[in-house]
């Protein structure tokens, strides 16, 4: 499962990260920051896969990734037992999806292996780039330059060293530099401290570090980098409108850097940064029109939806046993006629010994869809609250007779297990179910999730079998 949902995440990553790279000009002819639409883009693309569950089937796919159609949680017999009305229904939690035979589990071992290394070596590049820049950090001589305190190195720079308290760093050639160049060096170091850039790079480090194989949170991270820079240029020029000037000290600076201690120190930017930051020093911007705004908003708006509806894997379908329904009807017929008189606890725990349903013997989910869709359109689309219950009353071909809605019905035993009293079922049909039915009358009960809500569905069959 863990591969299904890799190919799942990497592909609400890349939409997302689409739909930031379509906002992108957009958000810099706003004159707004962009770095926060790469860094919003990147924790999205790595929460959204993590928010739901890969056995969870998503609103419209109720036959599963598999087209098979889905199972039952849970069924029992509705007959009276020895005068006592015994619990009809327990929940016996269930996963449908995919057969066993397609689902990659034989990779799942490996490719966590695999994550977890990858999170982990990213993560040694990180400690080991900062203990390296600490141990020269004692090297460093510090000195006050255009009035600002900065720490001098023989190379490395100019750069911030630290992320909550950062300190600026200078090479010792920059203080060779003409005065107005200088100034410019120190004031781009300046405002990436003043904003706390570094804060902003060690956030997106770590959301890397969460899912190293996702090239689309690469490229992202590509992208961070350079809109932080992007967006310091922007900050100094506002402040020292010298473009030629600041244009020659960035060519300089990309020539003589330590690329090495760019994860930490940073905001030393690859040198492939460097054309797209000139170009966007010397482009003037234009503030966008109302129609681009919208289609930009559209388009973006577009990606982050089919990121939502992605279709997401589910678990393998579970063997199920020889067991039938047919067989568990004559057993509890049999304790019935034996004069065994069984309390909920020892039927639940005589279920759990019978794994339901067999194929052939469930109905399909489709049939449950079509009858919830026909019966509740309205209250589907506006969310039916909290823990509802959907009742159905069905002849032997599962056409509805009967339905109904409402919250009671369920209680819980002292162990916890939530049972269906056959009570319940008579007070919400009291002319269509007769009060004591055969041992071949079925009642089961599923979860089935819609537009908005997971809600029960509580099925009665009024006979035992299929015909």
């Amino acid at each position: 499962m863990i591969a299904a949902w890799m190919i799942y995440a990497a592909v609400v990553a890349a939409l997302t990260v689409l739909a930031a790279h379509i906002a992108e000009r957009t958000v810099r002819e706003t004159t707004r920051p962009v770095r926060w639409l790469w860094l919003a883009a990147m924790i999205l693309a790595c929460l959204a896969p993590l928010a739901t569950s890969p056995g969870r089937s998503t609103d419209g796919e109720l036959t599963g990734a598999s087209g098979q159609e889905d199972t039952f949680e849970s069924i029992a017999d509705g007959a009276e037992l020895a005068g006592r009305r015994a619990p009809l229904l327990r929940s016996i939690p269930a996963t449908v999806s995919v057969p066993a035979s397609l689902a990659p589990t034989s990779l799942d071992r490996p490719l966590r292996v695999l994550w977890i290394a990858g999170s982990m070596a990213w993560l040694l590049v990180l400690a080991a780039s900062a203990r390296t820049v600490r141990r020269r950090a004692k090297e460093w001589v510090p000195t006050i330059v255009e009035g600002v305190p900065v720490l001098v190195s023989h190379s490395v720079g100019p750069a911030l060293l630290g992320i909550f308290a950062p300190e600026i760093v200078l090479p010792a050639w920059v203080l060779e530099l003409p005065h107005e160049q200088r100034t410019l060096a120190v004031e781009h170091e300046r405002q990436h401290a003043l904003v706390r850039d570094p804060l902003l790079l060690l956030a997106g480090a770590l959301v890397l570090a969460a899912m190293p194989w996702n090239l689309a949170l690469w490229y992202a991270w590509h992208r961070l980098r350079l809109a932080i820079e992007a967006d310091c240029d922007q900050r100094v020029l506002r402040v020292r409108p010298e473009v030629h000037a600041y244009g020659s000290l960035i060519l300089e600076v990309s020539e003589r850097s330590l690329a090495s201690a760019a994860p930490v120190l940073a905001l030393a930017e690859p040198a492939s940064h460097l054309a797209r930051r000139i170009d966007l020093m010397t482009t003037r911007l234009q503030r966008p029109t109302r129609v681009r705004l919208a289609l930009t908003f559209i388009a973006s708006g577009l990606c982050v939806v089919l990121a939502c509806r992605a279709p997401r894997p589910a678990a393998p379908a579970p063997t199920p046993s020889a067991a039938t329904f047919r067989e568990l009807n004559e057993l509890l017929t049999s304790m019935s006629k034996a004069g065994s008189n069984p309390t909920a606890d020892s039927l639940a725990r005589l279920l759990e010994e019978i794994q339901f349903p067999q194929p052939g013997d469930t109905i399909a989910d489709s049939t449950l869809r079509r009858a919830v869709e026909s019966r509740y359109p309205a209250a589907l689309r506006k969310g039916m609250g909290m823990r509802p219950l959907l009742w159905f009353v069905a002849d032997a071909r599962d056409s509805v007779l009967a339905s109904a809605t409402g919250h009671e019905g369920l209680t819980r035993t002292r162990e916890g297990r939530e049972v269906l009293e056959w009570a319940s079922a008579e007070r919400k049909f009291p002319d269509l179910v007769p009060p004591s039915m055969s041992p071949g009358g079925l009642l089961s009960w599923r979860q089935l999730v819609t537009g908005r809500d997971t809600v029960d569905v509580i099925w009665i069959r009024l006979s035992g079998e299929k015909k």
